[in-house]
């Protein structure tokens, strides 16, 4: 090996290691910020079912639990698992339900769940879930663009950096939910 190939490799090698420990904080950055975002949704999602009404329960029993169901956002599912821990809503325990861990019919798993969260991976089957549970009284949250405009009741959206969000009140009456009027307040409204 000639003198100058070993020089010409070090400097190479200095500047891979360089460039790994400039990229590397970065990506821990970027990481970082993706897990923020994952507990301000996870966040978002608990006060909307504090503060959205579902109708009396049919049997002479209320229901003691809200059961918030999460399909296509696993990050998601594991940051809610771990916020709600001992948390109440209304007096009500919190359940967190992955739909997309379990061997049944998705339909039927729906059918459960007082709040439902549709993440970017199903966004080819957004539609039919919606269409499956528009009668009933779930509340259906999402981060895709135009959600709520689209048939959703409350869409997450990214404006500058920060999570707003927009409600659809007429998707909210047709499910015999009521938002509160301080959700309403706070909400950009779709259907006005």
């Amino acid at each position: 090996m000639t003198k100058e190939f070993v020089i010409i490799s070090k400097k190479w090698i200095f500047l891979a290691g360089l460039a790994l420990a400039i990229i590397t904080p970065l990506a821990r950055a970027q990481q970082l910020d993706l897990d923020k975002a994952t507990r301000v949704k996870a966040a978002y999602i608990l006060n909307f079912a504090q503060f959205v009404t579902w109708p009396k329960a049919e049997s002479k029993h209320p229901r003691s639990t809200i059961t918030i169901c999460v399909t296509g956002d696993e990050k998601l599912f594991n940051a809610l698992r771990a916020t709600v821990t001992r948390k109440k809503i209304k007096g009500q325990e919190i359940r967190i339900i992955d739909l997309d861990h379990i061997n049944t019919q998705l339909d039927r798993k729906l059918t459960s769940c007082q709040v439902v969260f549709i993440g970017s991976t199903r966004h080819i089957e957004t539609e039919r879930i919606l269409s499956s549970i528009r009668s009933l009284p779930v509340l259906t949250v999402s981060d895709r663009p135009n959600f709520a405009r689209r048939g959703g009741m409350i869409g997450l959206v990214l404006e500058k950096g920060r999570f707003v969000f927009e409600i659809s009140r007429t998707t909210l009456t047709n499910a015999n939910l009521q938002a509160s009027s301080k959700l309403l307040n706070l909400a950009k409204l779709v259907d006005q």
